[in-house]
């Protein structure tokens, strides 16, 4: 993505004032790419257009007794992979203040305070789940997929800022899903209400500002006052949280999938899920508090039980080689070319995957921390359904798909290169999924 296409997105947008809540999810202004509902009790799960949504509320007052869940955000239809993004609409944080032993009441008020003194911005909706809170921000006029790693950067800093009145961390991806308002929640049979508190959407840059800053690192609990958080357009810091951002939500996946065992590698879990977060949070506070819910689902049927002291020690040398690396990619313009050789970087995917034993079973159900027969497989499925779309879209909206994956490609390919200086063809192809002819045509694109 171009810097001017970069500045479209975050500029402040000519905002609407929203009458109803379902507007945040779909109007107008946010049509790209189908909503969808989840009924978890059968799996049931249906996608809605902006033409559709009359139908989509009248659905969910035919089954307002039940649990039903919203995206938050626009999918191809049929889908609500991450793979699959279309649109981003909203970002949400769900507070948990139920697993805190606090109320409802409790956690709105500590919220309301965190508004007044600036910590957050003020949400569009807040939902009301029946045992908690569910808080949105809606992004005017949407945003393309492209930024879908700021868009997580903001969310996971929103998160850290809630944690003490209990914003899960394990729901930060983008394809989550929230409670659909007027629905029940069966735990307590509660009725999902909802409550508009700010009727202007936001820009993703108004919401960035209220973050630390992508290229900086920060002391625990320090605020910054006045100053404004501007987004740093380089391909080095997109390629990083872009990376990364799809690695928190894999890594969380993995603990899903072991149902927490992690026998044989649980102490290097522990140290690339903290090196991981910290990037983000910047803190090895804010990122031992962010990781604590996921750590602690974690046991080994057979390793030694680990000390707290150890955990803390594993943490601690995480988030200082983090903060090492950032400080140093930052200072070297975010290129990863001519970085120290004794300097610790983000592991490689392959690194990942033998430390952790991470099987094909389970990279197909992660996004990024994949192997090359499954991102072959995932190439060749992704390459049908384009054939296969491309008879159903206008020639012009395919073409300037095809250009911008080829730019992307591109991209890729320039990365691999700056990481990886000196290797062969055949070497960059098995790297990118691609064949060497493909890298050869590439190369020479590079080069003019």
């Amino acid at each position: 993505m171009s810097s001017n296409a970069t500045a479209r997105i975050l500029a402040p947008q000519a905002h609407t004032i929203i009458e109803n809540w379902h507007e945040f999810y779909a109007s107008e202004t946010k049509k790209a790419g189908y909503i969808a509902t989840l009924k978890p009790m059968n799996g049931t799960q249906r996608f809605w257009g902006l033409n559709d949504i009359p139908d989509m509320l009248k659905y969910a007052a035919r089954n307002k007794k039940e649990d039903m869940y919203l995206s938050l955000n626009a999918f191809e239809y049929g889908s609500r992979e991450a793979g699959k993004l279309k649109q981003i609409r909203n970002l949400g944080v769900d507070i948990d203040c139920h697993s805190l032993s606090i109320t409802p009441h409790e956690a709105l008020e500590k919220l309301q305070s965190y508004i007044l003194i600036g910590h957050i911005p003020n949400p569009n909706l807040v939902i009301f789940s029946g045992r908690g809170l569910q808080i949105l921000f809606s992004i005017a006029n949407g945003a393309a997929p492209q930024v879908a790693y700021l868009a997580q950067y903001i969310t996971v800093q929103y998160i850290s800022k809630l944690k003490d009145i209990g914003a899960d961390p394990r729901a930060c991806d983008l394809p989550r899903v929230l409670r659909f308002p007027g629905t029940t929640n069966t735990k307590n049979n509660a009725a999902v209400k909802v409550e508009i508190w700010r009727q202007l959407e936001y820009s993703l840059q108004e919401l960035y500002e209220f973050c630390t800053p992508l290229e900086q690192a920060r002391k625990r609990g320090k605020q910054r006052k006045g100053n404004v958080a501007v987004f740093i357009d380089k391909v080095g810091a997109k390629t990083l949280y872009s990376l990364n951002a799809a690695r928190v939500n894999d890594l969380q996946r993995l603990v899903e999938i072991r149902n927490g065992d992690l026998t044989g590698c649980r102490n290097t879990f522990i140290y690339i899920y903290s090196f991981t977060v910290c990037l983000f949070l910047k803190s090895r506070g804010d990122t031992e508090d962010f990781i604590q819910p996921t750590i602690g689902q974690i046991y080994s049927t057979t390793d030694k039980q680990m000390k707290k002291s150890e955990i803390n020690a594993t943490i601690k040398s995480a988030c200082n080689d983090a903060t090492e690396f950032m400080e140093s990619f930052s200072a070297n313009e975010f290129s990863m070319r001519g970085l120290s050789r004794t300097l610790i970087k983000p592991m490689k995917n392959d690194t990942v995957i033998d430390k952790l034993h991470i099987t094909e079973a389970e990279m197909k159900a992660m996004r990024t921390i994949i192997g090359a027969t499954v991102k072959r497989e995932r190439n060749t499925e992704s390459t049908r359904n384009k054939r296969r779309e491309a008879g159903m879209r206008p020639m012009a909206e395919y073409n300037a798909e095809r250009k911008e994956q080829a730019e992307n490609m591109l991209w890729q390919l320039q990365q691999a290169i700056e990481r990886h200086p000196g290797k062969k063809q055949k070497e960059y192809a098995e790297m990118l999924g691609v064949t060497p002819m493909r890298i050869s045509q590439l190369t020479k694109k590079l080069k003019k």
